[in-house]
């Protein structure tokens, strides 16, 4: 049939363009800034949002060849250039709002393409569409253990520094407390009664020189008008108010358009997380102590500050906040206050400034008067702010007395009346990391302020080299890695099976009993781990867990221990097919007892029929054959080339899926060994790769174990048939372009001819039909040879899906739905056979059963000793090995094939004759 593909030059001429825009994001920065992006671990590599402009849409979507068409030119000519297969509503929505200022979820759409891509070009192609009003990375969404308060998604500071983590081991600790020195916090409504913010109340401190029963709740009782504690305060429950020297540290810029610094800034340090209200603070369930520093003439004033200072130190506060100060020359009066803290071993964080007098950042080359104060006294640890991006906040002050550097822009948090809103400034850049100073303290206490910031910056995000313009913007906070530090990081470097019972092969089969053995390692500057224990565990009823529990000692930071003999855990293995197990081990410790990891293993019980050799260069097309298998319940081994070189026990398997996908150099010299062996020994062979026939065409392994003569390097065609009448493919077609497949198909499609006996199976949709794919099925061996990227199948647009064209190579060459069994059995020991012929006059070839990856040596010897050539030597694969000895010039006589192997020597006696 002819088919003939018809492109209107308009649209040409567009798809040139916008595969010219392709080309040059692949070589040069982009103009956004994509640096935090993590393609597949935070965004999908292979979908974007679009927001459709009002006038085109809804969109007029078709699929025609797998490939997506609006009717919108640029936009078709963006689907044929990166392979765009679908394109979806994101949102229910069906109609646009009538009024336009309203949100309108109807015009998002999300676009799926082929991974190859990635995100980035697409979302820049889109942007310089006229019909798309923006185009968006989609992000990945994970379940973690997550406080439930319904702002926390829009609390980007805490997800940056890794909070979540962190209250994964601490939700801090009561007895910790903040100074917040600041406006107050609100704690009246209009009328000028009692209401503290919701969000805030339950982290308040209690006195408890004034809590006179102790049970941490102010009661109505306990208001006598005393100063039961003794500290010069009357009642002062939650603290003082510095302005009006009364009991009640309320806010009373609370209802002024610039009040409420206080509620923001104490919000931002510890109010009250994971419940179902409002949003999380750093500190979680750290406790807040308030003083009212507050101007009476005009809101955004700080008057009596150092006084408040004063009055948390001397109350028991560990950590002091001030989210103040000015740019004015050194005051010793002030530092004295900051000097008496750091005596009683309380911390003082202060905010860097957002600019100086005239909103200018201030640099450490101006003089020292223009220093922030208090941030710049070295009793005080000065924080200054970053953006989402990791970069320093523009409106930010820099310098010398910079000493961490958290987000401090866009900061969503409490606010008077029970609301909640999101501002700039260093003025939550040092609550936010204060808080999480108290998160540390309640794990680690009784550090001393320099000791604390040491740590801090020990386990903090060194953002320098993208700031070297901004000189102290270096230590961001980190709190997963500092929290985390608490504890030790046991890290499993690696693992392996050990057999103890069983015949000696690598899998573990029914009836034999097998140790895992392992290296963990406990990493450097985490806690040390002190009486490390196991726990073995699987829910695999076919398997009996024989050593579920041990104890392997002390690991120090920043050490290995290897764990085997005795003390590894062991499991014998119960009747059953092959198929794919795990197990978990989970390590406690003695030194944490609300501490423990757990690491997964995946491993394959019995001997698969099926090998999938991974010789892709690294990238993960594999992944596709592997789910195509599993989906017809094929248990499988996988090999990657890149990672462990060639594969050994190859012979073992009935069937071989060997793919090598686009990389450029496949198939080694000692791979083309390993297939010649395996097919010599009955195996069955699918192959498949866009350059296999482009490295290996004019070889005799091509010509005589793949049966075909390489014809064309690039077929440039995606489309290719099956043979009419061909019991194997008759009726299939196929469309490499993504989509459900690897997205690599265009890349150099060989062509090829059958030879020696094999038959044509998939030609290309080109005028001459050349050939794609060839089968030969010998009495000896059966071979499928695919001249592309088979992964690259996608069975969009009605074609034929990959799974279903494996399943039906499996069933033609025999495989499909037979017990999962070996070729033969596994050789129980190394034997030599009877060398053929011989005697000879060229050359002999002798086998080697191999009944483990075990290293062996075989080589030719002459009467007196003499080693004349060597075979073989190291390991090779499992089961029935041929070797030829070509003797070429060597004289007539008597010669010996000797094999070393396992302790032990075998010899066969050839004789050379001319």
């Amino acid at each position: 049939m002819l088919r003939i593909h018809i492109v209107k030059p308009a649209l040409t001429a567009l798809l040139l363009a916008l595969l010219a825009i392709s080309s040059s994001l692949a070589a040069d920065p982009f103009e956004n800034d994509y640096s935090w992006m993590k393609i597949g671990e935070n965004v999908y590599a292979d979908q974007v949002y679009i927001h459709v402009e009002m006038e085109y849409a809804p969109l007029n979507i078709r699929t025609e060849d797998g490939i997506v068409s609006t009717g919108i030119p640029s936009l078709d000519a963006i689907a044929s250039a990166f392979g765009i297969y679908s394109i979806e509503k994101t949102y229910y929505m069906k109609e646009s709002p009538k009024d336009p200022t309203k949100v309108d979820l109807s015009r998002f759409y999300t676009v799926r393409f082929p991974s190859d891509f990635g995100p980035v070009p697409l979302i820049e192609a889109f942007e310089r569409c006229i019909e798309i009003e923006y185009s968006e990375w989609i992000p990945i969404d994970r379940q973690f253990y997550t406080p439930n308060d319904p702002r926390l998604d829009n609390q980007w500071h805490l997800e940056k520094c890794d909070f979540e983590t962190a209250w994964d081991i601490s939700h801090g600790n009561r007895e910790i407390v903040i100074g917040i020195v600041d406006s107050g916090l609100d704690m009246e409504d209009e009328d000028g009664f009692a209401e503290i913010h919701e969000d805030i109340e339950a982290n308040l401190w209690v006195n408890p020189g004034e809590d006179l029963n102790g049970n941490g709740i102010v009661d109505w009782d306990e208001w006598n008008d005393e100063d039961d504690d003794e500290n010069g305060f009357v009642d002062d429950f939650y603290g003082w108010d510095m302005t009006r020297r009364d009991n009640w540290p309320h806010d009373v810029w609370a209802f002024d358009r610039e009040g409420g610094h206080g509620t923001h800034v104490g919000g931002t340090a510890s109010q009250v997380t994971d419940n179902e209200i409002g949003c999380a603070g750093a500190g979680f369930n750290c406790s807040l102590m308030y003083t009212a520093c507050y101007s009476n003439r005009e809101a955004g004033f700080i008057q009596n500050g150092y006084a408040g200072i004063e009055y948390c130190v001397n109350n028991g506060a560990q950590i002091v906040n001030c989210s103040w100060g000015s740019y004015v020359p050194y005051n010793n009066s002030n530092r004295a206050v900051f000097r008496y803290a750091d005596e009683h071993d309380v911390a003082v964080f202060a905010g860097c400034g957002n600019g100086d007098e005239d909103g200018n950042p201030v640099d450490d080359q101006r003089e020292n008067r223009n220093h922030f104060y208090p941030a710049a006294f070295d009793e005080v640890i000065g924080v200054s702010a970053s953006n989402n991006r990791d970069g320093f906040a523009a409106w930010a002050t820099y310098g010398d007395f910079v000493d961490l550097v958290a987000p401090g822009e866009g900061i969503l948090q409490s606010f008077p009346h029970n609301a909640y809103r999101a501002s700039n400034g260093t003025s939550f850049s040092s609550p936010l990391t204060a808080g999480l100073a108290a998160l540390y303290l309640s794990e680690v206490p009784d550090l001393t302020p320099d000791e604390l910031l040491e740590a801090m910056q020990l386990y903090s995000t060194d953002i320098s080299e993208q700031n070297q313009d901004w000189n102290g913007i270096r230590y961001r906070i980190n709190a997963g890695y500092l929290i985390g530090s608490t504890r030790p990081k046991l890290d499993m470097v690696n693992w392996s099976l050990r057999e103890i019972e069983g015949n000696g092969d690598r899998w573990p089969e029914p009836g034999e009993t097998f140790a895992v053995d392992f290296t963990l390692e406990n990493m450097e500057t985490y806690s040390d781990a002190e009486g490390v224990n196991y726990l073995f565990e699987t829910d695999d009823e076919t398997i009996v867990v024989n050593d579920a529990e041990g104890s392997i000692g002390d690991i120090e930071n920043g050490n290995q221990l290897r764990v085997t003999g005795d003390d590894s855990p062991e499991f014998t293995v119960g009747e059953s097919e092959p198929h794919y197990s795990s197990f978990s081990i989970t390590f406690s410790t003695e030194n944490f007892e609300d501490w423990s990891v757990t690491h997964e293993l995946e491993l394959t019980l019995g001997h698969p029929a099926y090998m999938l050799v991974d010789d892709d260069g690294g990238e993960h097309y594999q992944t596709y054959y592997a789910n195509d298998l599993s989906a017809q319940s094929y248990v499988h081994d996988t090999w990657n080339v890149a990672e462990r070189g060639y594969p050994g026990g190859l012979n073992t398997y009935e069937y071989v899926l060997w793919i090598t996908g686009n990389n450029e150099a496949p198939l080694s010299e000692s791979d083309q060994d390993l297939i010649t062996s395996y097919l010599d020994n009955g195996g069955s062979l699918i192959i498949s790769g866009q350059y296999i026939g482009d490295a290996h065409g004019d070889s005799e392994f091509h010509r005589n174990y793949l049966h075909a003569n390489h014809t064309m390097d690039d077929a440039d065609e995606p489309r290719l048939w099956g043979v009419e009448g061909n019991s194997l493919t008759d009726g299939v077609s196929l469309l490499l372009i993504g989509g459900n497949g690897g997205g690599n198909g265009r890349r150099s499609p060989s062509a090829m001819e059958p030879i020696n006996g094999a038959e044509t199976i998939l030609t290309y949709d080109t005028d001459n039909g050349e050939t794609g794919a060839v089968f030969y099925d010998g009495d000896d061996y059966k071979v499928v040879y695919f001249g592309f990227a088979l992964e690259a199948a996608s069975g969009l647009g009605g074609t034929t899906p990959r799974v279903d064209l494996i399943q039906a190579l499996l069933s033609d060459m025999g495989h499909a739905g037979v017990d999962n069994h070996r070729i033969g059995e596994v050789p129980q020991q190394f034997t030599l056979s009877s060398a053929y012929p011989n005697p000879f006059n060229s050359s002999t070839t002798v086998n080697v059963s191999v009944p483990s990856l075990t290293p062996y040596e075989l080589g030719v010897y002459s009467i007196d000793g003499r080693l004349v050539s060597l075979l073989h030597s190291g390991v090779s694969t499992v089961g029935t090995n041929k070797f030829m000895w070509n003797a070429g010039d060597v004289s007539t006589g008597v010669y010996f094939i000797r094999l070393n192997a396992d302790n032990r020597t075998l010899t066969q006696k050839v004789v050379m004759i001319q």
